[in-house]
Parts: structure tokens; C-alpha cells; sequence
């Protein structure tokens, strides 16, 4: 009988290691925050795969970012090497002041080694000195590290935009030479 017990206890405990590779992550709104100064950062996550940690190693509460990057953002993307195949699938949310309002997950082919997950939130945009926060309801492995990308809005060039300009400005001096050409012959 205790045999069977510790059976079933490590087949449980089996199960449940195993579906913590199924992780998720909901973003959320945010009040304090550790900066993020370029478009690239790193999401770093301790032991329990569910607290977020500081570049220094301490606990960074709530999980929350804060853009200093001095440009708009409109995606963020959180890319995850998964160690090893999934027991269930990934999942991604959104909660109540998250500056975007959808969220997919993508899954690179499992023939991949190693294989790569990436959670996209977008459709909303997070404004210089905004902030964000994310909870792991399921967690991640241990000491995992996303690589976070945050895609800023897109902008015309300056150039693209001087040569529209000059563009314009020559048809509009083509346009008035004609014109004052067709008025002094009549």
C-alpha cells in the first residue's frame, strides 16, 4: 500500500514539475518600476521561476518596468528558450492597466533545439516614462531569462520626409512658371 502512495506521489510531483514549463505571463499596469534604457533588456526570474530579480540579484517587487528608452513603444515581445519540451501548452494574458490590449504566443517548430517561445503584447502603446507590470500565473523554469524586445513606433525618415518636400516644391514652382507664362501671352 505505501508503495502504491509514493507511486502515485512522484507521478503527481512528475506532473507538476513537468507542466511548469508551460509557463504564462499577464502583464499588467504598474507603480514603481526598475528602468529599461534600450530597446533590448533582459527579464531575469529567481529559483521559483515566478519573482522577478533586479540586475543586482535582489527581488524587483511587482515585476514592474519602466520605459526610459525616450521613444514610444507599441510591442513588447519576451523571448524564452524552453530547456526542454513542454508538458502543456504556454499561455499569455492581460490585466487591468497593461498599455496593450492583446497578447499571442508564438512557438517555434518543436524540431528546434532548443525550442523558442516568444509571448507578443501589442495593440497599445507604452509612453516614455510608462510603465508595466508582469505576474507569472504559471511560473517559468528556475533562474530563467527572457530577452525582451520593445518595438518603438514607427516614424518617417528625414530624409523620406526632406524629399516628399522637395518633391512638392518643384511642382510647385513648374506649376506657377506656367502659369505666369500662360498669362502673359493672353
Amino acid at each position: 500500500m505505501r508503495l502504491s502512495n509514493l507511486g502515485c506521489t512522484a507521478v503527481l510531483l512528475a506532473a507538476l514539475t513537468g507542466s511548469a514549463y508551460a509557463s504564462s505571463i499577464t502583464m499588467r499596469g504598474g507603480g514603481g518600476s526598475e528602468p529599461f534604457t534600450t530597446l533590448n533588456f533582459s527579464v531575469d526570474l529567481d529559483a521559483t521561476g515566478a519573482n522577478c530579480l533586479l540586475p543586482d540579484g535582489t527581488p524587483n517587487p511587482g515585476c514592474i518596468f519602466q520605459n526610459e528608452t525616450d521613444v514610444v513603444v507599441t510591442e513588447i515581445d519576451f523571448l524564452f528558450n524552453v530547456p526542454q519540451p513542454p508538458s502543456g501548452e504556454f499561455g499569455c494574458g492581460i490585466a487591468v492597466g497593461s498599455p496593450f490590449s492583446k497578447c499571442t504566443v508564438v512557438e517555434t517548430p518543436s524540431a528546434m533545439d532548443p525550442m523558442q517561445v516568444t509571448f507578443e503584447f501589442y495593440d497599445g502603446s507604452l509612453a516614455v516614462g510608462g510603465e508595466f507590470g508582469l505576474s507569472f500565473p504559471v511560473p517559468f523554469p528556475a533562474d530563467t531569462d527572457l530577452a525582451a524586445t520593445a518595438n518603438p513606433t514607427s516614424a518617417p525618415e528625414p530624409g523620406s520626409a526632406l524629399l516628399l518636400l522637395t518633391c512638392l516644391t518643384g511642382i510647385l514652382i513648374v506649376w506657377r512658371g506656367r502659369r505666369r507664362a500662360a498669362g502673359s501671352k493672353a
